[in-house]
């Protein structure tokens, strides 16, 4: 049986008064092909006004089919997909062919009605809410919602890619694939858990979690717990694996070099310190070598390497001055006979290294990376 094209957005025929492509392009002896079945409907992308050709073929050899054009806007039903030297080819009826460069096949699918959303995760916990859908997005800081919740959602976005993505608010999206569209069921807002689990775990794990990816890092972050406690080293960001390293607790205050993160499902952010050791990011503060010290940082960080350089020598005073690039120039001196002297000269630049003018008037790294 014959196929034939279905027009979803346009009655509209094809052919007349419409600009064809440019002829194919020459044989390639060696073309890489792949042909397989698929089916769905795209949308013309080209200019207004406007169409794109259609070939009889996806072959090197293809040809224009005369006076066949498909209009810009107008929608269409396809029955087979070819790969063709790394152009995609859509099969629009018999030894009908359009290059899917010109539709939106590739592009993310927005659909503007709105409907309901069921949040499928893990009891008793949550999942995030982040301010947009692609890349670059972030979580909203303290808005989660729970497992079970049923949500209005106003857009949802399928990307090129595949993901799926719901807006329930301005600048608000859920992650579809921790989402269930109930938009012609009956689902209802679940009742408050009465009971909770007899072992408490820190994050949720789930066997559909797809494998995190661990974002490279070049930072420092301090502990921010209680004064005179510590948190707990883990040798994994996976709650449904992990254990804690020894005894080792990270005193508040301290600070540490990471060299990557992890953002889980819900948002949660979990800092790596190298091998096998995480700590969790909701006790500590993250400052990468982009982030600008304060002035009272500076000094702190100079004092403790003058400790170092001048040990016994008690310091008088701190002169802090900008160089015009980006470096912070730092001058102490000491109090001799009642007088202030010299004692000497420090740097931090603006990728944070620590530097000591030497008596031959050069600069000397002395640390690298804030540490307190």
């Amino acid at each position: 049986m014959k196929k034939f094209p279905i027009v979803l957005a346009s009655a509209a025929m094809l052919g007349v008064g419409f600009a064809p492509f440019t002829a194919p392009a020459k044989p390639v002896a060696a073309a890489t092909m792949q042909v397989s079945q698929a089916s769905g409907t795209v949308t013309i992308k080209y200019l207004k006004g406007y169409g794109i050709a259609v070939w009889d073929s996806y072959q090197p050899t293809r040809k224009v089919i005369a006076n066949k054009n498909l209009k810009t806007g107008t929608s269409w039903k396809y029955f087979g997909k070819a790969v063709v030297d790394g152009k995609t080819w859509l099969e629009v009826g018999t030894s009908q062919w359009i290059q899917a460069d010109y539709t939106d096949l590739n592009s993310d699918k927005v659909v503007n009605t709105p409907g309901k959303i069921k949040i499928n995760y893990v009891p008793n916990y949550s999942v995030a809410v982040w301010d947009g859908y692609q890349a670059g997005r972030k979580p909203i800081k303290g808005y989660t919602i729970g497992h079970g919740y049923t949500i209005n959602y106003f857009t949802k976005v399928t990307t090129a890619a595949g993901e799926v993505w719901y807006r329930i608010g301005p600048d608000q999206w859920i992650q579809g694939s921790y989402a269930l569209d109930v938009t012609n069921g009956n689902a209802a807002k679940p009742s408050t858990p009465t009971t909770k689990p007899n072992t408490p775990v820190l994050k949720p794990s789930t066997p559909s979690q797809p494998t995190l990816t661990e974002t490279k890092l070049d930072g420092i972050v301090t502990i921010n717990y209680v004064k005179g406690y510590g948190v707990a080293l883990w040798d994994s960001y996976d709650a449904s694996t992990q254990k804690p390293v020894g005894n080792r607790k990270l005193m508040h205050g301290t600070s540490w070099r990471v060299v990557g993160q992890v953002t889980t499902a819900d948002g949660h952010v979990w800092y790596h310190l190298g091998g096998k050791q995480w700590i969790d990011g909701k006790y500590a503060t993250l400052m990468t070598p982009t982030t600008k010290l304060t002035e009272k940082q500076i000094d702190a960080w100079v004092l403790q390497h003058a400790k170092i350089d001048f040990p016994g020598v008690p310091v008088y005073g701190f002169q802090v001055t900008t160089d015009g690039k980006g470096n912070s120039v730092v001058r102490l001196s000491q109090e001799t006979s009642g007088r202030s002297i010299g004692l000497g000269t420090y740097r931090v630049t603006a990728n944070q290294t620590l530097q000591r003018l030497t008596t031959s008037n050069t600069w000397k790294t002395v640390a690298t990376g804030y540490l307190k």
